[in-house]
């Protein structure tokens, strides 16, 4: 990844330049570029990698299997225009392939000022990169289906952790957690985007739940405990999906033949997702009944109470 790529000094641009077009470099010191934080390669991690001390010994590294992403902010008030023309007048959002033209012409537009190369080697450096993805600016109803899936995400680990069920008030709750969010007075598009719907769910979600859970004796989960539970349940999808789909090929004589000598249960009672499963003589137990909270929106506030239905 490699944000704001459009700022990159014309010495470090080469060098991606060449990444893009061969896949192949030398560098000064033999070793990948790596940045600070965030991810990203930034531009004085490249600089240090592919530029180097004088005399340092070269070495070629290969990029061809790579994938790179290019991050800018460039072409970002072309999009917001787009997007509160179609609020304003109803009209259809832009197809992928204009937007990807009206992008790839704002970038090209910015390399051309900043003269480091010949307009011929700029539109070749363009057609190096394969597409070009616009962020649209996200409304109401998009920080609303965020916040569904999110709040699915949750009831799923929470489930596979095997600490509770968690149900919500739907419609509402995801209502309430989008409403949290700032938006702006024009177009009404969240400021933060996506990113302030963190804060949302730590605040509203999480807390409420971690108090509920606390009253009730129900320890935090930590990631030794989340990593085997998520391997756990991917076992458990994985052997229910195998002997459902055995189940399907078996020929009425086999099944007589594996209920006789004990590897299937009787006829009947052959298992299907969310019961136990038997393969061989390994049967996987479904889990104990959970405790179940459900989280409800009161007075503007979200609350976790106990869910006995």
């Amino acid at each position: 990844v490699i944000e704001g790529y459009d700022k990159m000094d014309c010495a470090v641009r080469g060098v991606v330049r060449s990444l893009l077009d061969g896949g192949l470099t030398t560098t000064a010191r033999g070793r990948y570029a790596s940045s600070g934080g965030g991810g990203g390669v930034g531009e004085a991690a490249l600089a240090e990698a592919f530029v180097g001390a004088a005399g340092a010994p070269a070495a070629q590294v290969s990029f061809a299997d790579a994938i790179f992403v290019l991050e800018s902010n460039v072409g970002y008030l072309e999009i917001y225009g787009d997007a509160e023309a179609q609020a304003a007048n109803g009209s259809a959002a832009l197809s992928a392939e204009l937007y990807d033209r009206k992008l790839k012409d704002a970038v090209f537009g910015a390399w051309l000022r900043q003269g480091c190369e010949s307009r011929v080697d700029s539109q070749r450096l363009l057609g190096l990169i394969d597409a070009f993805v616009p962020f649209a600016p996200l409304g109401r109803a998009h920080l609303e289906a965020l916040a569904a899936k999110r709040l699915e995400a949750r009831a799923a680990r929470e489930r596979a952790l095997g600490r509770f069920e968690l149900s919500w008030a739907r419609g509402e709750l995801e209502a309430h957690l989008a409403s949290r969010a700032e938006y702006d007075a024009d177009g009404g598009w969240a400021i933060e985007g996506a990113k302030e719907m963190d804060t949302i769910f730590s605040r509203h979600v999480s807390r409420p739940l971690r108090a509920w859970a606390d009253a009730r004796g129900i320890a935090e989960a930590d990631a030794a405990a989340e990593a085997e539970a998520d391997t756990a349940r991917w076992r458990r999808r994985a052997l229910e999906e195998a002997v459902a789909g055995a189940l399907q090929v078996v020929t009425a004589a086999g099944r007589e033949a594996l209920h006789a000598a004990g590897a299937l249960p009787p006829a009947g009672e052959e298992p299907s997702t969310g019961d136990a499963v038997t393969a061989g003589r390994n049967t996987v137990a479904p889990q104990e009944p959970l405790p179940h909270v459900r989280l409800e929106v009161v007075n503007g506030r979200v609350r976790a109470v106990d869910d006995d239905a």
